[in-house]
């Protein structure tokens, strides 16, 4: 269970990250669904 709660402190920190560099909840979602769509990442970058 440690493992799980270690995992979402790091996805906490992950997407508090992304909102401290401005992207909205909305981008940071869109690039998620990307990633798991397997977009590569400079593809994703690239076109933002």
């Amino acid at each position: 269970m440690k493992e799980i709660q270690n995992l979402d402190e790091e996805w906490i920190q992950l997407i508090k990250q992304a909102r401290d560099m401005g992207m909205s909840k909305e981008e940071v979602r869109e690039f998620l669904q990307s990633i798991m769509a397997g977009k590569n990442v400079t593809e994703i970058v690239e076109s933002a």
